[in-house]
Formats: C-alpha cells, structure tokens, sequence
C-alpha cells in the first residue's frame, strides 16, 4: 500500500516540477516500475476473462484502450496507434496496481486521506504562487479579459493554476472539488472531524481564485449530490436557496454563466464542429482519430465526452460513458438498499463517493481530460468501492452480461442524441450557420 500511496503523491504533486533539480528525472516512471515488479501477482490476477466479465468498470478501460487503436487503424494510421497505445497502456497499469492493491475499506480509507492531503498540498502551492509568497517556476497564472455583461465594462482576471496535470484553473478545480467531497467525508468521523474542517474552508477559499465556471459547478453538484444521498432531496432545496445567492455574489466571471456568449458559445461551438466532423468523415464507429479533434476545430472540445465521442466514435464514446454510468447507477442502488450486510463504514462511505464521482462528471463537461491518468485515479476508487460491497454481497454488484451490457448501450446512445440534440439547437455561429 505504501508504494501505491507513493506512485499517488508523484503523479498528483509531481516533484520534479516543483524542485528544478529534479526536472528531467522521470521519477513517475521509477516509482511505477516498482510497484509493477512488487504487484505483478496482483496485476494479472485481473485479466482473465472471468474476472473480466464480473467487472463491467475495467471492461470499459480496455474498450478505451481498442477503441483509440482502432480509431487510427481504420484509417491506416499505424504509428499513431502505436503511440495510442502506449499512451493508454501506461493508464491501464496504473489502473490495474490500484485496483489490484486497495481491497478492502482500510486502503479505500486510506486513499481518500492521501487524495485529501495531496489536494490541499498541490492547492497549497498553487495559493502561494498566486498570492506571491513563493514562485514556483511550473505554475503559471493565466490571464483572461472579462466583459461584464450588465456593465459592459472589461475587467482582467488571474487565473490560479497549480502545477502539471493541474496547470489549467478547470483542471484545479477539478482536484479542489475531489479533495473537498474527500474532507466532507473524513468531517463524518468523529475522531478527526475538527481537523477536516481547515482544509476544507481552504479548498473552498481557493476555488474563488481560479475564477471557474465550471469548477464552481462541479463543487456545487458535488455538494448538492453528497446532501442528497445523505439526507434526502427535501434537505437539498434549503441549500440551494442559499447557494443560489452566494453565486451571485460571487459576480464577475464565476458568477456569470451563460451558453449564449463569451467562452461558454465559443465550446458549444467547437462541440459543434467536432459532430460535424464525425458526420462528414463517415466513421460514427470509431470516430475521427484519438487526439485528432483539433484538426476539425481548432482547439480540443472542452468537454471529454464530446472529445471522445468524436474522437473515438460510439465505440470508444459508449466506453467512456460507461464508466462513469455504472458508476453513478451502482452507488445509488447501495444508498438505496443499506441492509445490514453491507458493512456500515461502507455504506457511509457511498454519499461521499456519489459526490465525488458527479463532481468529476461535471468537471468534464467543461474540460477535455478522458486522456489523463488522473480520471482513472478518481474512478479506480469507485470500483475499488464496489470490489469491497461486492466481497461481502456477492452478485450485488452487478457484472457484463446481456442485460447490463443493453443498459449500457441505450444509456450512451440517450447520452449522445442528448448532446447532439442541444449542440445543434445552441450553437451560434456568425452568418446565421
């Protein structure tokens, strides 16, 4: 457990971009390396096929994984499916080690401390190179010039970054919302809940700072999502009426979310291109090409299920999908079936992981991040959750048969007609096209 708590900290808080002295090593490398060699047991103990069609989550990575590959090969595109795949490959190892090691609600627990602590340290060096207490030579602000559409007057904003996988304020956010769902939940235990609560006022202090639209969403679904779950839709409407307000007095760029211009248009037009791409290429299967999508539109989506819709067809799209799918269908079957043999620490668990993993879904929507390694750490802690329920109810947690897999299948389809649907009903581009 110890190596996978490692491998964590190297991949969220990357060393060598925080010291210049180990810039070049490839630190990331070695500590996976190790925990390749001290858990290989553990790693192919998961790829039979038995184990496979009990495990519609990893089923899907390697969907990913043949659907990038063959998005290329259609095409005869052999070097960039040879690159596509040892891209993935690096993902599904990691995937596999952290499935493979957190068995039990011990490590589950453990590995959302290390998510909480690593969150707060990678925000904590972002707020100090913003607020100018120390430089950080890898994080760099960006810039972005804010019309006020009531006023009309401009304003520049300064927008905190943190460092590597987080260099962009959505991507920030992102973590910031993961880390806060994560204290929210360590709050609930009694032992420890003052120290949770520190942190956790910091997150939220930071989210501000980044002067995110759809980081300030994907917190407030998270939270909406974790009341919920835990008290029930009638506790929901007192916090939404209080949230409502707080929003707006957020003003400026957070506070003002709109489709119909400004950044929030400019996506739903880049979407809108990516669709057509597809339709035009005559490759709805496996879509245009993985990384492809700013050949058609200039800039990648935004929005990682467009991406990979696109990207890598209904194939590859009905694979990500399903992710995160299962996911959200299978925690809310626990909350609704808590009997008693589920273990109780378990089911307290499961308001916080819905929260986590909607909070990463709304993050997406604003963020083309289906590539990265960080998406698989999110969601291995869910299956690594239903590996735990599953070991005390076996069959509770259903697996790939026929019925799941048609489940699946005509929920990404609603998904993807869904998109497509308000994509061309929203899309505004000048000329009346």
């Amino acid at each position: 457990m110890f190596l996978l708590v490692l491998l964590t900290a190297v991949m969220l808080i990357r060393p060598g971009e925080v010291f210049p002295d180990l810039e070049g090593l490839p630190i990331y490398y070695w500590v996976i390396l190790v925990n390749i060699v001290f858990n290989f047991d553990k790693i192919l103990a998961q790829l039979s096929s038995r184990v496979l069609l009990t495990r519609p989550m990893l089923c899907s990575v390697f969907g990913i994984l043949f659907a990038r590959i063959m998005s290329h090969l259609t095409s005869m595109r052999t070097f960039e499916a040879r690159a596509a795949l040892e891209d993935f490959s690096k993902i599904i190892i990691f995937y596999l080690i952290y499935t493979g090691v957190v068995v039990n609600k011990s490590r589950i627990l453990t590995m959302i401390k290390c998510i909480a602590v690593f969150s707060v340290i990678e925000v904590a060096m972002a707020v100090a190179d913003y607020q100018g207490y120390y430089d950080f030579p890898a994080i760099n602000a960006v810039t972005e010039t804010f019309t006020d559409p009531q006023t009309g007057i401009p304003t520049v904003y300064a927008r905190m970054c943190g460092t590597g996988l987080f260099e962009d304020p959505n991507d920030l956010c992102m973590l910031i919302t993961v880390g806060s769902s994560s204290c929210l939940y360590l709050m609930t235990r009694k032992a420890t809940s003052f120290f949770w609560c520190l942190p956790l006022g910091f997150l939220i202090y930071a989210i501000t700072l980044t002067h995110s639209r759809g980081g300030l969403l994907s917190l407030v679904a998270a939270t909406l999502t974790i009341v919920v779950a835990r008290f029930g839709w009638r506790k929901m409407f007192p916090l939404v009426i209080l949230a409502a307000p707080a929003m707006l007095l957020l003003g400026g760029r957070q506070g003002s979310i709109s489709t119909s211009e400004g950044t929030g248009q400019a996506r739903i037009q880049l979407w809108s291109l990516g669709f057509t791409a597809l339709s035009s290429e005559k490759s709805p299967l496996f879509g245009v090409g993985f990384r492809r999508y700013p050949e058609y539109a200039g800039l990648d989506a935004h929005n990682s299920f467009v991406q990979t819709y696109v990207e890598t067809g209904i194939f590859g799209g009905t694979c990500f999908f399903a992710i995160f799918y299962y996911s959200v269908v299978n925690l809310i079957r626990i909350n609704r079936h808590t009997s008693g043999a589920i273990d109780p620490d378990l089911v307290k668990m499961q308001p916080y992981l819905t929260g986590i993993i909607m909070g990463v879904i709304t993050s997406m929507m604003s963020l083309s991040r289906e590539r990265t390694v960080v998406i698989y750490l999110f969601t291995g802690l869910i299956e690594c959750y239903f590996l735990s329920v599953s070991a005390q109810v076996p069959g509770f947690i259903p697996g790939l048969d026929r019925a799941q897999f048609n489940r699946i299948c005509k929920a990404s389809a609603i998904c993807f007609v869904v998109l497509y649907l308000y994509i061309r009903a929203s899309a505004r581009f000048s000329g009346g096209g």
